[in-house]
């Protein structure tokens, strides 16, 4: 085989989907029953102990941001997209005690952090120029330098259980632990795909639509599931590299494009690859940051929050890591389009990792009642809802990417993974360039590549980011 690709998230499809007219042969290991990774449209449960199916909503991946990119010119070529779009952070900001925060305040907030954040973005632009020590820290020092002129005395404590708010936001996301952990230096480096992204496109029937689509172009004969790899070996092959499976079963390939969440690599980077990738690439692999956030789908009978398009959710207790997992929801939005009379709630950091530990029973349990409190109104139980879990997926182990603090210092943290790995160019002991190597072809030497959402420069975090990774990727092959 010429070409194994491991993974069919959307990575894995745009690599599978340029190599469709190389001439090269190749194949998709998925180690899921079913391909689209973190692109999961599921149907709800039914709440009280009903084994039927409710309506479907996607579970990871919903929304494609910005209309400049590959992903949306398929999704139009097969209208799959709907003419509305949807947007967060909308509605009444209830506080737990079920104050309501006035609107001029909830916007006078949120202009302010909208152009902290955009001065954010001048570090990455300004690469001399001191940079706090995350954004965080920046947003916070920003905060205290200015919210005595611009909030009088009566507004100073509502202001700061909004910046409260707005922390917990994005902590959701960067799907990061902590916004500590979120690089200031380098946060102008996302890219809005040169549009402004605040509205975010909707498909018709779910996210998954898109991947069945890609499927049907690739050929699902092309795509194994069920194949969860447990072992790469990649040196002294004779120009080929072992691709082995818990199953028992082999693979042997010219070329290897690896599309594991970053999640993944993290975590079985010590045993997964024989020998151990070279140090630039584990390096990147350790430093990118790496997360994860969740969702809870609520169905009631009926809208029992009349018009308003969601509750966000203020607190006025300290946000600590001790804290209740309630306490890191931002809130719910009313879902719009989709599934009539339905909340999605938001939670990240600590709090996401505890959620799932917990039964669904006592997630809604535990909504139903930071509901009841901040609307100040009996809140019936929902017809149906879903809870995610994508920290405790063996095969995601978090959402999404983020450029962490510990890039910093590291001008080419991200080279390894957008450069091909020739396999013959390293040491398989000292994990470096070969002494004297000069430059070897990728015709004749076997080649690692990676790609995924974290392994693009530009849209990382993103479903196209990801899908042009996979394109990149696999184009160096031919």
């Amino acid at each position: 085989m010429d070409v194994l690709i491991l993974g069919a998230g959307i990575a894995g499809l745009g690599a599978a989907k340029a190599l469709l007219k190389s001439g090269k042969t190749f194949a998709v290991l998925e180690a899921q029953s079913n391909a689209g990774g973190r692109i999961n449209t599921l149907p709800m449960e039914a709440f009280g102990g009903s084994p039927t199916k409710g309506p479907r909503v996607d579970a990871g991946a919903q929304w494609l941001h910005g209309k400049q990119n590959e992903l949306y010119d398929i999704a139009m070529r097969n209208d799959l997209l709907r003419d509305e779009l949807s947007e967060e952070g909308l509605g009444t900001y209830l506080r737990d005690d079920g104050y309501r925060i006035d609107d001029y305040l909830v916007k006078k907030v949120d202009f302010f952090i909208g152009q902290v954040l955009e001065e954010c973005e001048s570090f990455a632009i300004e690469g001399s120029k001191p940079f706090p020590s995350s954004v965080d820290a920046f947003i916070r020092e920003q905060f205290e330098k200015k919210s005595k002129e611009l909030y009088d005395d009566g507004e100073q404590d509502l202001a700061r259980q909004l910046l409260d708010w707005h922390i917990r936001f994005q902590i959701i996301d960067n799907s990061c632990l902590s916004l500590k952990e979120v690089s200031a230096k380098l946060w102008g480096k996302y890219s809005f795909n040169g549009e402004s992204c605040q509205a975010h496109i909707n498909m018709k029937n779910g996210f998954i639509e898109l991947v069945d689509c890609l499927i049907n172009d690739i050929g699902q004969d092309k795509i194994l599931c069920n194949k969860e790899v447990n072992e790469i070996r990649w040196k002294d092959l004779n120009s080929r590299i072992l691709v082995k499976c818990t199953d028992g079963t082999m693979y042997s390939c010219k070329n290897l494009i690896v599309t594991f969440s970053l999640g993944v690599l993290k975590a079985t980077l010590s045993k997964l690859f024989h020998p151990t990738l070279p140090k630039s690439y584990r390096r990147s692999i350790l430093n990118i940051g790496f997360g994860t956030i969740n969702k809870i789908f609520l169905q009631f009978d009926n809208a029992w929050w009349g018009t308003t398009k969601g509750f966000q959710l203020i607190w006025k207790d300290n946000f600590g890591k001790d804290s209740h997992w309630t306490r890191y929801l931002s809130g719910f939005d009313v879902v719009f389009p989709g599934p009539s009379n339905t909340l999605l709630g938001w939670v990240g950091g600590y709090g996401a990792l505890e959620m799932e530990k917990l039964s669904d029973k006592q997630i809604v349990s535990d909504c139903i009642f930071v509901l009841q409190k901040a609307a100040r109104k009996k809140v019936p139980p929902p017809t149906f809802f879903l809870c995610t879990r994508w920290n405790s997926n063996i095969y995601i182990r978090g959402s999404y990417s983020y450029t962490s603090v510990h890039c910093d210092y590291e001008p080419d943290f991200l080279d390894a993974l957008t450069e091909s790995l020739v396999c013959d160019k390293y040491d398989k002991v000292s994990g470096e360039l070969c002494s004297g190597t000069t430059p070897i072809s990728t015709e004749k030497s076997a080649s690692i590549h990676f790609a995924g959402e974290a392994c693009q420069d530009k849209y990382f975090s993103t479903v196209h980011g990801a899908f042009l990774s996979g394109l990149e990727q696999a184009k160096k092959i031919f």
